[in-house]
């Protein structure tokens, strides 16, 4: 665990927060990636499953809610990586967002939460934050 809620004190992975609490969707109700191509394709669900291109020109974007089942306007707002940016401006996370009863004094560390974390290296500093 490589980032730690401000508000609460839950741990989270940057990775998580990053690409998998947000998700775009085509018109099939399928969940779709932008290849570097810029072509959306389906997202295979096994190894030898193929990714069939989409025809979809604008698929939505999904959002992962909050413990009280509700996607913050903040979070909306950045997109898909709405969550993270929460996280790390220390604004709350899905476990806590909104939720007085999960909130906590969370004392910071004399190391300060790291402000942006490299993709690269994203879950490698878990033990710094401990």
């Amino acid at each position: 665990m490589d980032i730690t809620c401000r508000k609460c004190g839950e741990l989270w992975e940057a990775a998580y927060l990053r690409h998998e609490v947000a998700w775009y969707t085509c018109w099939h109700g399928r969940t779709v990636q932008r290849w570097s191509t810029g072509v959306w394709h389906h997202r295979k669900h096994n190894h030898w499953d193929s990714a069939t291109q989409c025809q979809d020109p604008r698929p939505r974007l999904e959002i992962e809610p909050a413990d009280n089942n509700q996607v913050p306007s903040e979070v909306a707002r950045v997109g898909e990586q709405g969550w993270y940016r929460l996280v790390v401006d220390g604004l709350g996370c899905p476990f806590c967002y909104r939720r007085p009863e999960h909130q906590r004094e969370v004392r910071p560390d004399a190391r300060g939460a790291p402000e942006e974390l490299d993709p690269a290296t994203e879950g490698q500093f878990g033990h710094l934050l401990l």
